[in-house]
C-alpha cells in the first residue's frame, strides 16, 4: 500500500553508527595523549580535585552526585590519573571495534562509549566544556536508542530507527539554527547584518591554520557572499529537514556538508565539523547510496515508492529560491557593500513566540509518524505473539524520544530573549531538566564566537627567566599563535585542549581562569607531562626561577608581505599575571584555595596495571599512537574486514 510506505534506513543507520564510532575513536585518542598534562596528579587541573569523596555515601550515591566512573578508582586500586587513562583506552578500543566492524555497533557498545566519555567530561570542566563535547554526548544518547541490541540486529531494520533518526534531525536543526540566529539578536553584532563577520572571523577564531591567513585576504565582496551563504545554510535550510519531500532533505544535506567542509579546512575545531557531517547522514535514507542498496530498497518497499521526478525537483528548487528571496528580502547596498537591513529587536520578538511553538510542531509530527508506525506494525501480522515485541520496542523508543524532545525544548529556549515570559509547560519542565542535566541528555547550543567591530585577537604569552632583570624567554605552544614567523598546521580531528583554552583565558583575567596560575606553577616545577603539551623547543634546560605572562594583540600580516617570513604582527597590551616564583606564598595559597594543589589522590594498590599503563605511554610516541589507530581502522575498512 502506498499509504504505508516508509523509506528504508537500515544501511543509513549502520553507516551513521560506524561514523559516530570513528568520531569517538578520534576523541578518546586525542584526550588520552593529553591526560597526564591536563588532569594527571601533576597536571594543570588534577582530576582528583574535582571529586569530593565521603565515607557516608555509597558508590551509587557518588555516581549520582557526579556521574563518572572515576569513582571506581579506589575499588580498582588505581589513582584518578590512571583510571582516566584506562577509561580513555577502553573507549578507544570499543570505538575502534565499532569503526571497523558493523557487528560491534550495538547498544551495549554505545552505552559504554557514552559512559566513558561522560566520565572524562565530568572531571574535566575546564578543558572539556566545549560545544563539540556536549554535542557528542547528546549524539551518544541517541546512538544508544538507535543501535540494535545484538549483532544479529545490524542486518535488520525497525520502525524505531526512523523515529530516532528523526530526533537526530531535530538535534541538527537546533544546533544549526541556534548557532546562527543569535547573531542577529540584540546579543549579536551589526557585523553579521552587514555581512562583514568573515572580514574578521578568520583572524580571531580559536585556532586558525595555514589556510585561514589566505581566506582572510580574499576580496571583501567574496567574503560577504560566503557570509550570505552561511546565514542561509544555518538559518533557512534547516527548516527543509522536515519537509515530506525527500529531495528537499538531500539538497539540505549537500548544503550543510559543503559548509562544514569549508569550516573544517579553514579552522581547527577538533571533531565539531566532522560530527556535524555525521549528523547530516540522518537527512538521507538507503535510496541515496550505491546501486546495490537502491535495488535492495526497491525490493523492500512498495512499487508506488515516490521517485525524484522532474516535478518534485523543480518544486523543491523553487521552494529553496522562494525561501532565499524571503530571507534576503531586506538585502540592500550599504556603505560597505551588500548588507541586510533589519532590527535585532524584531528578531528577539520572533524568537519569543517561535522558540516555544516550534518544538510543539515537531512533537506533533513525531506523534503522527509514531502513530503511523504503530498502525503498520499492528497490520503487519495476524499473530499477536509476533506483534507484541515489536510494538513494545517501538513504544519504549517513542516514549524515550518524547522525553528527550521535551528536555531539548528547554535547552532550545536558551536563545530566547531573557525578558521573555516562559510558557507554563516550560516552567514545569525546567526543574526536572535541571535535575537531569548532569547526565547531559540534551544541551543548549548557541553562537560559539562573539564577533563585533571592536574584536581583536588576544593571546597570552608566558615567559620565563632565571633573573628578575631578565632576559625573558617565551614558552611557545604547539598549535596556537605565538612565534609570529611560524605558520599554524591543520590538525583536525585532534583537539589540543590547552591551546584552545588559552584563547578563552585571554578574553578575561587570570582570576577568572585560576588554571592559568596552575600552568605557571607546573612550568616553574618543570613538570614533563605539562611541558609535553607545549612546543618541544623549551627555552630552559632546567625550570626557570620566575615566570610571567603578558597579553598581546595579534594581527595577520598584510597581503603585500605574503612572500615574507612573518604570518603575524603583534603588540603588547599589558600584563596577564605578575611575576611568580615556585615558592611564592600568594601563588601557593591561590592554588590551594582552588584545590589545584594539595588534593590527595587515592593510593595505588594494583601496581601491575599502573606499570602496564605507564609502559604503554612511555614506549609509544603520542603522535605515532594516534595515527596507528587511524591507519589500522582505515586499512581494515578498505580491505572489507567486518
Amino acid at each position: 500500500m502506498a499509504a504505508t510506505f516508509l523509506p528504508p534506513v537500515r544501511y543509513t543507520r549502520n553507516l551513521f553508527l560506524r561514523c559516530v564510532s570513528a568520531v569517538y575513536l578520534f576523541t578518546f585518542l586525542s584526550i588520552y595523549v593529553q591526560i597526564p598534562g591536563l588532569n594527571g596528579s601533576n597536571g594543570i587541573c588534577p582530576a582528583r580535585s574535582q571529586l569530593e569523596p565521603s565515607r557516608s555515601r555509597t558508590l551509587l550515591e557518588q555516581i549520582n552526585a557526579k556521574p563518572t566512573l572515576v569513582w571506581l578508582a579506589p575499588h580498582l586500586g588505581l589513582d584518578a590519573e590512571h583510571t582516566l587513562e584506562l577509561i580513555a583506552l577502553l573507549g578507544a578500543f570499543l570505538a575502534f571495534l565499532g569503526t571497523v566492524s558493523q557487528k560491534a555497533c550495538i547498544l551495549p557498545t554505545f552505552f559504554l562509549l557514552w559512559s566513558f566519555f561522560l566520565s572524562i567530561f565530568q572531571v574535566n570542566p575546564v578543558f572539556m566544556n566545549h560545544q563539540a563535547d556536549k554535542l557528542l554526548l547528546e549524539t551518544g544518547v541517541l546512538c544508544i536508542l538507535l543501535a540494535p541490541l545484538t549483532p544479529g540486529g545490524v542486518k535488520k531494520s525497525a520502525f524505531k530507527d526512523a523515529i530516532v533518526l528523526f530526533m537526530i534531525k531535530w538535534l541538527l536543526f537546533r544546533l544549526m539554527f541556534s548557532t546562527c540566529i543569535v547573531k542577529f539578536t540584540t546579543k549579536g553584532s551589526k557585523l553579521w547584518w552587514q555581512l562583514a563577520g568573515l572580514d574578521v572571523y578568520y583572524e580571531v577564531q580559536w585556532l586558525p591554520n595555514y589556510l585561514s591567513w589566505h581566506m582572510h585576504h580574499l576580496p571583501r565582496w567574496f567574503l560577504h557572499l560566503c557570509t550570505l551563504y552561511t546565514h542561509f545554510t544555518e538559518v533557512v535550510v534547516p527548516f527543509f529537514f522536515f519537509l515530506p519531500v525527500h529531495f528537499a532533505s538531500v539538497v539540505a544535506f549537500y548544503c550543510q556538508i559543503f559548509l562544514q567542509l569549508c569550516i573544517l579546512f579553514t579552522g581547527n575545531y577538533g571533531i565539531l565539523n566532522l560530527l556535524i557531517c555525521v549528523l547530516c547522514i540522518s537527512l538521507l535514507d538507503d535510496r541515496n547510496f550505491n546501486a546495490e542498496q537502491k535495488s535492495k530498497a526497491a525490493e523492500s518497499t512498495d512499487s508506488s515508492e515516490p521517485k525524484y521526478s522532474i516535478q518534485s525537483k523543480i518544486g523543491v528548487t523553487l521552494a529553496y529560491l522562494l525561501a532565499a528571496v524571503w530571507a534576503y528580502r531586506s538585502l540592500t547596498f550599504g556603505p560597505t557593500g551588500l548588507e541586510l537591513q533589519g532590527d535585532p529587536k524584531d528578531v528577539d520578538e520572533f524568537l519569543r513566540w517561535f522558540v516555544p511553538l516550534f518544538p510543539g510542531i515537531v512533537l506533533a509530527f513525531l506523534c503522527y509518524e509514531s502513530g503511523k508506525m504503530v498502525s503498520i506494525t499492528l497490520l503487519r501480522s495476524d499473530s499477536c505473539k509476533e506483534k507484541l515485541l515489536p510494538i513494545a520496542v517501538l513504544v519504549v523508543h517513542i516514549i524515550a524520544c518524547i522525553i528527550l524532545l521535551a528536555f531539548s525544548a528547554v535547552s532550545f529556549s536558551v536563545i530566547r530573549p531573557p525578558s521573555a515570559t516562559e510558557p507554563q509547560m516550560m516552567v514545569a519542565l525546567r526543574p526536572i531538566y535541571v535535575q537531569v542535566h548532569k547526565w547531559h541528555l540534551t544541551s543548549p547550543y548557541s553562537m560559539y564566537l562573539q564577533i563585533d567591530d571592536k574584536i581583536v585577537r588576544k593571546e597570552i604569552v608566558i615567559e620565563g627567566s632565571n633573573s628578575l632583570k631578565g632576559p625573558w624567554a617565551e614558552f611557545n605552544f604547539k598549535y596556537k599563535p605565538g612565534n609570529v614567523n611560524r605558520s599554524l598546521p591543520i590538525i583536525v580531528p585532534h583537539q589540543p585542549r590547552l591551546d584552545w583554552q588559552m584563547w578563552h583565558a585571554a578574553l578575561s583575567t587570570y582570576q577568572h581562569n585560576p588554571w592559568t596560575l596552575s600552568l605557571a606553577y607546573r612550568l616553574l616545577q618543570g613538570q614533563p607531562d605539562v611541558l609535553q603539551l607545549l612546543d618541544p623547543s623549551n627555552p630552559f634546560v632546567l625550570p626557570p626561577k620566575y615566570v610571567r605572562a603578558a597579553v598581546y594583540v595579534y594581527k595577520y600580516t598584510p597581503w603585500s608581505e605574503r612572500y615574507g617570513s612573518a604570518w603575524w604582527t603583534r603588540q603588547r597590551k599589558g600584563d596577564y599575571f605578575p611575576i611568580y616564583a615556585v615558592d611564592h606564598p600568594p601563588l601557593l595559597d591561590f592554588l590551594k584555595q582552588h584545590k589545584i594543589v594539595g588534593a590527595k589522590d587515592w593510593p595505588v594498590r594494583t601496581r601491575w596495571l599502573v606499570s602496564l599503563l605507564s609502559t604503554l605511554r612511555t614506549q609509544l610516541d603520542p603522535s605515532v599512537f594516534l595515527w596507528s589507530f587511524f591507519v589500522a581502522a582505515f586499512a581494515l575498512i578498505v580491505t572489507g574486514t567486518r
